[in-house]
């Protein structure tokens, strides 16, 4: 008796879990919209991830775009593991102007949030992104439109 109990009153909250969850769903997209949007950003490539002296990691490579445009932010990372459970990681950002039909050079110094890089095998990954977002105070809309490309790769971290 008591499993019939615990099920239907399991069975009902759920019913009304969903309700709120589609409630939810459907009252997002009448106010929100995004959209990518061509800003020219084609590609981007990691070449190397040299470290520095201080065990931060250098991210270099080239993004490549068929539209001149400045703005384009560069995000990069690194996550490397360090002995059995250890993991190191950190994050770094810069900004560059792309040139259409050329590659553009970047470098983003990338800080662990603990420890120190080292010359090991690393997870290195980069993405260009160039966004705009704008909000319409009369209806309430918002329209966030982006371009991006990304790019990631294993690879040592050399001196």
């Amino acid at each position: 008796m008591t499993r019939i109990a615990t099920r239907t009153g399991s069975r009902l909250g759920l019913q009304a879990l969903l309700t709120l969850l589609l409630v939810a769903v459907l009252a997002i997209p009448a106010m929100a919209h995004d959209a990518h949007m061509n800003y020219g950003i084609d590609a981007i490539s990691i070449t190397s991830a040299p470290r520095t002296t201080l065990g931060r990691a250098m991210v270099k490579g080239t993004v490549t775009c068929s539209k001149t445009t400045s703005g384009v932010e560069i995000y990069s990372g690194v996550r490397q593991v360090a002995g059995l459970t250890n993991t190191i990681w950190g994050d770094g950002w810069g900004t560059i102007r792309c040139v259409a039909g050329k590659k553009v050079p970047f470098s983003v110094t990338v800080t662990p949030e603990q420890g120190k890089f080292v010359g090991a095998k690393a997870l290195v990954w980069a993405y260009a992104e160039k966004s705009f977002y704008s909000y319409n105070e009369d209806t309430g809309e918002e329209h966030y439109y982006y371009d991006f490309a990304g790019a990631e790769r294993e690879m040592n971290l050399t001196k």
